[in-house]
């Protein structure tokens, strides 16, 4: 997982990287929580800040 700053959307920035136990199938955002659904490692529960 990667989380870009978007401040100036002309020029992303990664801000930060995550690396899974296995293959990301998708990701959801709410609030300060990333979940991420993993196909090898199940459902990832990430607190963003």
């Amino acid at each position: 997982m990667e989380i870009a700053d978007i401040t100036d959307p002309t020029t992303p920035a990664l801000f930060s990287s995550l690396n899974t136990d296995g293959h990301a199938s998708g990701i959801a955002v709410e609030g300060q929580y990333a979940y991420l659904a993993d196909l090898d490692g199940g459902l990832k529960i990430i607190k963003l800040w």
